[in-house]
């Protein structure tokens, strides 16, 4: 009898070869076209290795829609959306961002928010005096927590920058509730103290959906709420390896997975950092990774991991 595939599962591709056969979606980072048979975000975002394409695989016939500014592409189980807007205010535009993703998955009735990529033009930049990201935590608290959404229920996320302005958030969601998993080496980030913002990062550390799928957000070198190790890219690594395993240990109670088991690897280095120094540790630790340029939430941090695990089923 042949194996279910999990609901979902990444793979990386190269631009020339996406395929089309039970896809989902793809993203293809530093730009490019989209359109066609496949839903694809085109996401401002260059990368710095070999040119590569993130695709969504699932079973099942795929249906394509507009739900007001939302793309959609889903299945019976899974839903894959995304929205693009362009510069504004950026705590209005974020939280009229989650409006609308929050009314289409419900609406289209797959209402369990598991990961949210967040794209956000000018992440580090001045906006009326406050850093833009915390203006952006600011309108998506607002908006997660109107729609009843409690810290337990936050999905794994993660905010970088992009080298245009605006808003670019894509998402999966589905009819099965994940279960949120933060990590024990640091204050789950709805818990940061006011210094972070006027609103808390609300996010997860990781989603586990069923017994298979971990959706492990941007992770960084911060350990409670501090970030470690301002200007050595190679310690950042280290921290950020451990901060990994520590989430995927939690996230896997009894099964004891870690960095390594990642099925595939998002790695964002920030401009002006050479990553020539940890490109082998990189290499040996993630084998299916993607090496991008990008600002990201802190001004100190010089690089972020996120991640999938897709788990062998028990």
């Amino acid at each position: 009898m042949r194996r279910r595939m999990p609901l979902i599962r990444p793979e990386y591709h190269p631009l020339d070869r996406i395929p089309t056969r039970a896809v989902l979606a793809a993203v293809v980072y530093g730009g490019g076209a989209c359109g066609g048979e496949v839903l694809t975000v085109s996401a401002p975002i260059p990368q710095l290795g070999p040119a590569l394409a993130e695709v969504w695989r699932a079973e099942g016939a795929v249906t394509r829609e507009q739900r007001g500014d939302i793309e959609i592409a889903r299945t019976g189980d899974v839903l894959f959306g995304v929205v693009r807007r362009g510069g504004g205010p950026t705590a209005e535009i974020t939280a009229a961002v989650y409006d609308s993703i929050v009314g289409a998955v419900r609406s289209a009735g797959y209402p369990a928010l598991w990961r949210i990529w967040n794209n956000v033009g000018g992440i580090n930049e001045l906006e009326e005096g406050m850093e833009r990201y915390k203006r952006f935590s600011a309108g998506r608290h607002e908006a997660l927590t109107r729609h009843g959404y409690a810290r337990e229920r936050f999905p794994a996320a993660s905010a970088v920058g992009m080298t245009e302005p605006g808003l670019l958030v894509y998402f999966l969601a589905g009819r099965q509730e994940g279960k949120q998993v933060e990590n024990p080496r640091q204050v789950s980030a709805y818990d940061y103290p006011p210094r972070y913002g006027p609103r808390s990062p609300s996010f997860s550390r990781a989603t586990v959906v069923g017994d298979e799928l971990i959706f492990v957000a941007g992770t960084a070198s911060v350990v409670g709420h501090e970030s470690r190790h301002a200007g050595s890219a190679a310690a950042q690594l280290e921290e950020t390896i451990e901060n990994l395993d520590a989430t995927l240990a939690a996230a896997t109670a009894g099964r004891k997975a870690s960095a390594g088991d990642l099925t595939v690897v998002k790695i964002f280095v920030r401009p002006g950092t050479d990553p020539a120094p940890v490109e082998d540790r990189l290499r040996a630790v993630f084998p299916a990774s993607m090496l991008l340029e990008a600002d990201i939430c802190r001004r100190e941090l010089l690089l972020e991991i996120e991640g999938v695990a897709v788990l062998p089923k028990r």
